[in-house]
């Protein structure tokens, strides 16, 4: 596991903070693209200022266009619950805010490199988000990299303040990135334009061989039930494991629409020890006969899902709620709640 940043590392970085806190680009430049080319690898962030409702700051840069897939999903608002962020960004993020919304770790960096910070808003934090973890501390690596991406973006402030060319670009669905340009050996930074990027997006493909049975079932069945509702969710950091950087349980549920009866409840991984489309195609092979559609509430999980459900000759439908899903978790809640006050009723009859 990489180490973290080193005090110079770190003064680096709080300077380059400073400086983009002074110029402000999100009072002007808020969910404008950018991109910044790292030299080191060619690796392209993409990079927006937010501003708050209460005039705070923020800075991502997503890494690639696969996180910039879910900094899409975060502007337009496609999450059911905001947790379910954390499964689909991969950002580096700069928070400007209050003193008392850092942490003691974070409050021992600026004790340790010696500066000073007033004022509201002015509190830079510095974090990693990377999918199925909830958001972390940077690395040293981490830390040269956003140092490298608020002086650029500043430089980005700097060029809108003075030529406007940020959104100029908007309007031909270009965007301006800043990368090294090298002549003689030797390179500068300096801004070109390019098009707009492509979100990236997951597609999780069946394992074939379950795929040719399900096909095979389905031309020799012809049997068709009612709908299924299928839903994706985190059930809170899996705290047994974490000693360092949490991860996210997450779980899949699979009921029946008209009979309300879970197939699938609540089943609970870690990173990659099971596939949503393969534990899906499992419960089709393992149906007595195959649902006649089935019904998510994400877009997103429409489409992990939609090579096993083309493979079933399933059509999906979005819906805004799960009502069946909905009843067999608060029913298992409540089988739950009963458990546990029968066994504190044993214990206590148990008692001298």
């Amino acid at each position: 596991m990489e180490g973290a940043p080193s005090t110079e590392e770190w003064r680096a970085l709080y300077a380059a903070a400073a400086k983009c806190w002074e110029l402000r680009g999100w009072c002007w430049m808020s969910d404008i693209l950018f991109g910044v080319q790292d030299p080191d690898d060619s690796e392209r962030y993409y990079c927006m200022f937010l501003e708050s409702e209460s005039g705070y700051g923020t800075l991502l840069a997503s890494r690639g266009s696969r996180g910039l897939g879910g900094l899409d999903m975060l502007i337009a608002g496609d999450f059911p619950e905001p947790q379910d962020a954390f499964f689909f960004h991969d950002l580096l993020v700069v928070s400007f805010t209050d003193r008392e919304h850092l942490t003691k770790r974070d409050h021992d960096v600026v004790r340790r490199i010696g500066i000073r910070i007033h004022g509201r808003g002015r509190w830079p934090k510095f974090r990693d988000l990377t999918p199925g973890h909830i958001p972390w501390y940077i690395s040293s690596s981490q830390a040269i990299t956003l140092t490298r991406l608020l002086d650029q973006a500043s430089e980005v402030v700097l060029e809108e303040l003075g030529e406007g060319t940020v959104t100029d670009a908007l309007s031909s669905r270009r965007m301006l990135l800043r990368r090294i340009e090298r002549q003689d050996g030797e390179g500068s930074w300096g801004s070109i334009m390019v098009s707009m990027p492509v979100a990236e997006v997951d597609i999780i493909l069946p394992d074939a061989e379950m795929v040719q049975k399900l096909r095979k079932k389905v031309k020799e069945s012809g049997k068709r039930g009612g709908p299924w509702e299928v839903s994706f969710f985190h059930m809170g950091p899996d705290i047994k494991r974490v000693k360092e950087r949490t991860s996210l349980l997450r779980a899949v549920s699979i009921v029946d629409h008209r009979s309300g009866r879970p197939i699938v409840l609540g089943k609970m991984w870690v990173d990659d020890v099971i596939d949503i489309a393969d534990e899906l195609i499992g419960c089709l092979l393992e149906a007595d006969a195959i649902p006649s559609s089935i019904l998510v509430q994400d877009p997103w999980l429409g489409g992990v899902i939609g090579a096993t459900a083309e493979a079933a000759g399933v059509r999906l439908f979005l819906r805004s709620s799960l009502p069946r899903t909905e009843r067999a978790w608060a029913d298992l809640m409540d089988d739950i709640a009963r458990e546990r006050k029968q066994k504190k009723r044993k214990l206590r009859g148990q008692g001298p």
